[in-house]
């Protein structure tokens, strides 16, 4: 027989709602993935941007003060419940050679929005190279803010005092990674020494944690960056890109 588009449209909306739903802002699917959860997550994001720009039509006020209100009003929103969805963002990190590093920034799709920002804030064409875009304005991807936001609650949920569900979630984890089975936990240790970081360190610090975690993560893509900028391998004939701009900016700052 014919099929009815109204019955099939209903039914297909009653799986889709059973595939995913949201939990205190965050998209949930019975797959485990988190892609509906950072795309959700972009969209409003998007919407905070569109507002962001109107706000500052009429007038533009200086660079690092458009960069201060992003920070604290469009950032918090993309990066909302990273400390869980971002370990499946670097679960191949260990498997990538350090010239991906870069790559690997610009595939969260937050830094999408991050760079368009960073492009209207100068000024530029849409076309303009994203590495040099950084390099002007000295932002560093949303993917290092990621990562700390994972170690810093990963040192909060090994603390004794922690207790309840997510305490029992956690020693779930760390026992998945025991098992050598892939887990939030595992991601995070694998993260750890991939960016060469002292455990000793990371669990003693308290008040220049955060500083010691951001200086490591910097430095590594401060190295990548610059190796970027200079890299004329994968260009055409004509060149690297940014060949003329290297020779006045080779130093990741503002």
């Amino acid at each position: 027989g014919r099929l009815d588009p109204i019955k099939f449209t209903y039914n297909k909306n009653i799986v889709e709602n059973v595939r995913k739903y949201s939990y205190l802002g965050v998209v949930f699917s019975n797959s485990g993935s988190f892609t509906e959860a950072k795309k959700e997550l972009y969209q409003k994001g998007l919407k905070a941007y569109f507002k962001f720009r109107k706000c500052f039509e009429h007038h533009k006020p200086k660079i690092k003060t458009l960069l201060h209100v992003f920070d604290h009003t469009i950032k918090p929103v993309l990066l909302y419940g990273s400390e869980i969805w971002g370990t499946f963002s670097v679960e191949k990190l260990n498997k990538l050679k350090d010239s991906y590093f870069n790559k690997l920034c610009g595939d969260l799709i937050a830094e999408r929005l991050h760079v368009k920002f960073c492009k209207y804030v100068l000024e530029v064409n849409r076309r303009s190279t994203n590495i040099a875009i950084a390099g002007e304005l000295g932002r560093y991807p949303l993917f290092l803010e990621v990562i700390l936001n994972m170690i810093k609650y990963f040192i909060h949920l090994s603390n004794p005092i922690c207790t309840g569900l997510v305490a029992e979630a956690f020693e779930a984890s760390r026992k998945l990674h025991l098992e050598n089975k892939r887990s939030w936990y595992r991601n995070i240790t694998e993260v750890i020494d991939y960016f060469g970081m002292d455990k000793c360190k990371i669990f003693n610090l308290k008040s220049t944690l955060k500083k010691y975690i951001f200086q490591c993560l910097c430095m590594n893509y401060k190295n990548t960056w610059k190796n970027e900028l200079f890299n004329d391998k994968r260009h055409n004939s004509c060149g690297n890109k940014l060949r003329t701009y290297r020779l006045f900016k080779d130093q990741f700052v503002f």
